[in-house]
């Protein structure tokens, strides 16, 4: 089997993976597959009251709408904290400082982030049965304000976005597939054994810079999973991928490694 045999089947798998995150995944950032945040915490009657504020504010946050976006957070945020259901301890005003912590990175303010996102992090530690979901999808959120201060990436983006741009505010989905696809002989010598899939959550700036890549499944923590790993670090600043308005996107690509037979 050729490479780009190899190449042309991880570019069918993809489609698939990227037109699903395009529908589905939340609209944070980080883009880390994590449930939207209104419908992963218990529902008393502010966080109620809240949810269709929340809800406006996630529309404005996919158009790039950023101070739109923080002022019906805030909104919200107050709502909910002079609720019975918890206030400022209980998980929905947790969640709610989830995504304020989103808008505040894509306009600059890392630390404000950090720090938003820690007190989430914190109020949630805290209860008993907090969502596991968005437990799990602030740490990362937390792990990838890290890797961009490590790499000295601050995001800038404006509080609203002129429409005389020709760039989208998010890249078109399968020009990006189709762009992700071509670094895959890059990272295919990872392994020497059967072909297989090893996918990657893969996160890019609207620039074409690495971030973060972070296996997924069997290869999260194996040998191959780290190889790919630190190929894509190589591979991804000389691919031609589509730029796009949004400070970074994350994107999930099975890549393909083993032994190419022909």
């Amino acid at each position: 089997m050729t490479v780009s045999t190899i190449t042309s089947i991880a570019n069918s798998k993809a489609t698939l993976i990227l037109c699903c995150i395009a529908l589905f995944s939340c609209s944070n950032p980080s883009e880390t597959s994590a449930p939207d945040t209104a419908d992963a915490v218990p529902q008393d009657e502010s966080a109620l009251r809240a949810k269709p504020i929340i809800k406006e504010a996630y529309k404005h946050k996919q158009v790039g709408e950023n101070g739109a976006a923080m002022a019906r957070l805030e909104e919200a945020l107050d709502i909910i904290g002079s609720g019975p259901g918890g206030g400022k301890t209980g998980a929905a005003y947790a969640s709610c400082l989830d995504d304020m912590a989103s808008v505040n990175l894509r306009i600059g303010k890392r630390d404000e982030a950090k720090k938003q996102y820690q007190e989430a992090q914190n109020i949630l530690g805290a209860l008993e049965n907090a969502d596991p979901r968005l437990v799990n999808g602030i740490r990362k959120r937390l792990a990838l304000v890290s890797h961009m201060a490590k790499r000295g990436i601050t995001c800038a983006e404006p509080s609203s976005q002129k429409n005389d741009s020709p760039l989208p505010y998010f890249p078109d989905v399968e020009k990006m597939q189709v762009a992700i696809g071509t670094i895959n002989p890059r990272v295919a010598v990872c392994a020497a054994g059967i072909p297989e899939a090893v996918t990657v959550r893969l996160f890019i700036t609207g620039d074409g810079k690495f971030i973060h890549a972070e296996p997924r499944g069997q290869h999260a923590d194996s040998k191959i999973g780290k190889c790919v790993v630190a190929r894509l670090m190589d591979a991804v600043p000389d691919a031609e991928l589509p730029r796009f308005r949004a400070c970074f996107r994350g994107f999930t690509y099975p890549f393909m490694v083993g032994k190419h037979k022909k």
